[in-house]
């Protein structure tokens, strides 16, 4: 009986010990000035959950579809389609980022990516015949085109030293989407599942209303208060912020 007491008492105070290493080491990333970076980077990239989710989808899908008893069934040649529209329109996606990140910014242009990607999911969540069911896996791949402005955004708001940590988790993101169709998939049916990945989709754009534009889309269109604004809230530091803000001015005057 003397067992149990000691047990308790070694795993509280293996609790307390890694409530301390984590507090240690949130400390340190706090004075990196990479939190709020960090932050800001796990929050534009739930839109790379939602293309991992789109990639996955097929996989769940067509087995679903094929079975004899599914009300929809679809034949080798439908079913080679529906996997390929998810990828066919991803240059359209691509372009059409590259055009409203110049336009109306790299912030609003992660926002606008849940758009299709709700659009899509729900379009096949609630569709009933094989020619609906193409165009949501159509408007998904427009979206994973358009989540190019995921990695622009990140690659913008980070420093030099921590460009490529930071950059590093949209890849993680995408494999956490495969990961959660595929839960969803054994879970409930492809309808059901659908619908699921759109949630996540919405969650996306609530997120990212919390996060700054990239100063650098602000400092180039003469926005410099609010670059600076920007700066404040990703660093925490004014005088770095100042620093950094004459750095992103010279490098665009040089241009």
């Amino acid at each position: 009986m003397v067992v149990l007491p000691l047990v308790s008492t070694v795993v509280k105070a293996a609790g307390r010990t890694m409530l301390d290493n984590f507090g240690e080491r949130w400390a340190k990333v706090r004075d990196l000035g990479i939190g709020k970076a960090l932050a800001a980077t796990v929050a534009t990239h739930i839109n790379s959950v939602s293309v991992g989710m789109c990639q996955g989808y097929s996989a769940i899908l067509l087995p679903q579809l094929q079975d004899p008893a599914s009300p929809l069934q679809v034949n080798t040649e439908e079913a080679s389609w529906i996997a390929s529209l998810g990828v066919i329109t991803n240059p359209l996606g691509a372009i059409l980022s590259g055009l409203l990140m110049e336009w109306l910014g790299r912030k609003k242009a992660v926002q606008l990516v849940s758009i299709p990607f709700l659009l899509g999911w729900l379009t096949i969540a609630l569709s009933s015949n094989l020619f609906i069911l193409c165009i949501g896996r159509a408007i998904t791949g427009v979206a994973i085109g358009m989540g190019a402005a995921c990695y622009v955004y990140v690659a913008e708001i980070s420093l030099p030293e921590h460009r490529g940590f930071l950059s590093a988790f949209g890849p993680i993101f995408v494999s956490l989407g495969v990961l959660l169709v595929y839960s969803f998939g054994y879970l409930f049916n492809w309808q059901v599942a659908s619908a699921a990945c759109a949630v996540c989709a919405a969650i996306s754009a609530s997120i990212m209303s919390l996060i700054p534009e990239s100063p650098s889309w602000l400092l180039a269109h003469c926005k410099e208060k609010k670059a600076r604004q920007a700066i404040v809230w990703f660093r925490g530091d004014t005088d770095e912020a100042s620093k950094e803000l004459a750095d992103l001015s010279e490098a665009m005057m040089a241009k």
